[in-house]
């Protein structure tokens, strides 16, 4: 039976957000230049006036970082995983949770289609994509039935964990089947700097088209609660801007050397580490014995022991992740 291909406009939703991001930020900056405390400054149910205007806009074309104070939390419905990876995910500030591909069947073939100028390029895309996704309905029972018998092997029976992990299992196994289209939905947290370069970033990225369309969206939310927002953001980058478009001015469009440069330096392997940190061992231990001001007493063993051990480090074990406060963990940043 052939499978359907469906490619549904993406979905924004604004679920929560700071009840001012202008005041609350030219409030942030003033604090830099006031003795008063931060929140004797500007109250959010105070009405706007010339100064926070000017200073939110000053605060912009300076590049002061006062923006990344107002937060906003999306709902994000039918954007791709390669628009979430490549553009959502470049962000260094950001929050995000999303459906899983390793508990959650893909039922529909719902795709991200690139916005094709020939029917021809749509029609052999929605066949690439229905191709997979019944390699990946078919693909599911067969893990299935490899796992019962690698367990049933392994134990002699299956336990009745066992019969709940095997689907959960297989169906891990095969998203790696799935495209890079697929779409998903998320609860997406962000600030106002990283929502900004959303907007200003669409063309240079992975996915033009569909960043173009999310950060409009996300842009259009957060006008009904902040209509003057983005007023004083300027035009978005273009590709000409970036030395990607440059430089690809520069080389041949035949790429067979460079593949064949690339693989060579493989050397017949898949992956291969390429750099790390001469004698990171020692560098760990010296950097713990530098924040204990230690004697080279406290020998590299034991230096390194002391921060990667969960027996001598319990911070390892914390669901917060906490341990680069601790100074002697820190150290471990030095290593790489």
């Amino acid at each position: 039976m052939e499978i359907p291909v469906v490619s549904p406009e993406p979905k924004v939703t604004l679920i929560a957000h700071h009840s001012d991001p202008i005041r609350t930020s030219a409030a942030a900056a003033i604090t830099c230049y006031s003795h008063k405390g931060a929140s004797s400054i500007v109250f959010p149910h105070e009405p706007k006036d010339e100064r926070v205007t000017r200073t939110f806009k000053d605060c912009y074309d300076s590049g002061h970082q006062i923006f990344s104070i107002p937060s906003f939390a999306f709902g994000l419905e039918n954007v791709s995983r390669n628009f979430v990876h490549d553009v959502l995910h470049l962000n260094l500030h950001y929050a995000s949770d999303q459906v899983s591909q390793r508990y959650v069947t893909n039922k529909e073939a719902a795709v991200r289609m690139p916005p094709f100028n020939d029917p021809y390029s749509t029609a052999l895309a929605e066949k690439r994509f229905a191709a997979q996704w019944k390699a990946y309905q078919e693909t599911i029972p067969l893990l299935e039935s490899h796992l019962r018998e690698i367990k049933s092997r392994s134990k002699g029976r299956l336990s009745g964990r066992d019969e709940q992990l095997v689907p959960k299992q297989s169906i891990e196994i095969a998203r790696y089947v799935l495209p890079v289209a697929a779409l998903s939905g998320l609860y997406h947290s962000i600030n106002l700097s990283t929502l900004y370069r959303l907007v200003l970033t669409p063309e240079i990225t992975n996915t033009p088209w569909e960043a173009r369309l999310v950060a409009q969206k996300m842009m259009g939310e957060v006008k009904k609660v902040a209509p003057d927002a983005f007023d004083h953001i300027g035009q978005p980058l273009k590709p000409e801007d970036t030395p990607t478009y440059q430089g690809r001015k520069l080389v041949d469009t035949d790429v067979t050397a460079y593949n064949e440069k690339f693989d060579n330096n493989l050397g017949g392997f898949r992956a291969k580490l390429v750099s790390s940190t001469p004698n990171g061992d020692d560098v760990l231990a010296d950097a713990v014995r530098t924040h204990l001001a230690a004697s080279d007493a406290l020998s590299d063993e034991d230096a390194v022991g002391l921060v990667m051990s969960p027996a001598t480090n319990r911070t390892l074990l914390h669901p917060i992740e906490p341990e680069h406060f601790d100074g002697a963990s820190y150290a471990m940043g030095q290593v790489t």
